[in-house]
């Protein structure tokens, strides 16, 4: 979810920049790299775990993961804006197929971002996490 949260917004300043637009728009959301690792107990047991940079600041969340604004009162109201069109620009440019949401970071530094789909499910297997309320979300957005 990271990683595909990670590119949109990355596609997201791509188009500001394609459209002359990254001026006005001044500075854009990002993530930062999650990294994967694996761990080995003494019993030669595997624990997986993924390593991201801290993030300094206060945490701030401007979209839950149902898709409503938080409008919270830490936090900037540019940046507010910004989420949300961070938002809609996933939808746009999975064509409708999901969501970013659950958007929330320190300044213009996002983390942990949950993703809500169309479709649920897959071949029975539950898309994203458990945090992918598309019932909740697609239908209403």
């Amino acid at each position: 979810m990271h990683m595909l949260a990670k590119n949109i917004a990355e596609k997201l300043r791509d188009e500001l920049v394609k459209g002359d637009c990254l001026e006005e728009y001044c500075k854009t959301l990002s993530y930062n790299t999650v990294y994967m690792g694996r761990m080995t107990n003494e019993l030669g047991q595997h624990k997986w775990v993924t390593i991201e940079e801290y993030v300094k600041g206060d945490f701030v969340k401007y979209i839950t993961n149902d898709g409503t604004s938080c409008d919270s009162e830490d936090g900037d109201m540019e940046i507010e804006q910004k989420c949300a069109s961070l938002a809609h620009f996933s939808i746009e440019h999975s064509l409708g197929l999901l969501l970013i949401v659950d958007l929330q970071g320190s300044g213009h530094t996002l983390y942990d971002p949950e993703i809500a789909s169309r479709d649920h499910t897959k071949d029975g297997k539950f898309l994203f996490a458990a945090g992918n309320l598309s019932q909740t979300v697609m239908i209403t957005s």
